[in-house]
């Protein structure tokens, strides 16, 4: 552990060193719980001789307002949609399959405390033919609304879907004639989870004393700040992508610190860890990977004198 916190210290170095570039300046803070995040975008193709339903992310512009980050994500970076139970009733015209969906998070979704539901839902944004013709629709939707478009088919999920967790399977039902052979679906997936309530667009400005005390720091050799991530996100990140970005660590933001150059700044997000810093640097790991995150990095204590990186010396 104390090897890799030393491997660190180069990429704190350069990391302080971008903060004096200044990036364009932020919008006003949007505030969260506007509405449920999407976590999923997906568009499915279904046809006449295949067994199975083939997905893959949606192409960037597919639907208004949902970030190009999720919908160009790999399918289970925080979500995944699973189907089976394949049937095509060619007297009836209907295909059917049972759908549910994967929570890939750290956090439980369908919930903003972790107690009240407030459920997910899979939205068809769109339903086409690709190959034959003829009209065809969902049937057995839960409702219609307007995620992206008036009158979206939904499927709702009334339920608190724990992490790395499957929801329960739904039966969907779709109209199609004999003479369509290949239909395409576009699907999105919208949910609620706790980092709606803290993750806003621009971080704090205040940072906690016991994110500093003596009993949060290690006593290791460099020493660090327990179970803090210092996080930065790229100025193209949506409120959407910081929101995801800490629900899939299952971090908490605590505080944050506004930079003097007018850029975005950086959240301080807790994490969970034992104390070793290895829950941190999984952390850091997973959020460096996510191309919203700029970087994700520990604070640590540079000599014996608590000299830390944002200190200023005269």
């Amino acid at each position: 552990m104390i090897g890799a916190v030393t491997c660190l210290l180069a990429a704190i170095a350069c990391h302080h060193l971008d903060e004096n570039a200044a990036p364009p300046n932020p919008p006003d803070t949007a505030h969260a719980l506007t509405a449920p995040v999407v976590t999923l975008s997906l568009t499915c193709t279904v046809s006449r001789t295949a067994t199975t339903i083939s997905c893959a992310p949606a192409a960037p512009g597919g639907a208004a307002g949902v970030s190009a980050i999720v919908m160009l994500s790999p399918t289970n970076t925080y979500a995944g949609f699973v189907t089976h139970n394949l049937v095509k009733d060619t007297v009836r015209q209907v295909w059917s399959f049972d759908a549910f969906f994967h929570n890939s998070l750290q956090q439980t979704v369908g919930t903003l405390n972790g107690t009240t539901v407030t459920g997910s839902k899979i939205y068809v944004t769109s339903i086409s033919v690709t190959q034959g013709t003829g009209p065809v629709r969902m049937l057995n939707p839960d409702g219609t609304g307007c995620l992206t478009a008036p009158n979206q088919a939904y499927f709702t999920y009334e339920q608190i879907v724990a992490p790395d967790s499957n929801s329960n399977a739904k039966l969907w039902n779709v109209s199609v004639p004999n003479t369509v052979t290949v239909l395409r679906m576009n699907i999105l997936l919208t949910t609620d989870f706790p980092a709606e309530q803290t993750v806003t667009f621009v971080p704090p400005d205040t940072i906690p004393t016991w994110v500093h005390a003596d009993t949060n720091v290690s006593r290791d050799s460099p020493r660090f700040t327990k179970h803090i991530v210092k996080v930065r996100f790229r100025p193209t990140a949506t409120l959407m992508d910081r929101q995801l970005a800490v629900a899939l660590v299952n971090g908490v933001v605590v505080g944050g610190r506004h930079l003097p150059d007018g850029s975005f700044g950086v959240y301080y997000v807790k994490v969970a860890d034992d104390g070793s810093g290895d829950g941190i640097l999984e952390a850091a790991k997973t959020l460096t990977a996510l191309p919203q995150v700029e970087s994700a990095i520990f604070e640590v204590f540079l000599n014996e004198q608590h000299l830390r990186p944002n200190d200023r010396v005269d």
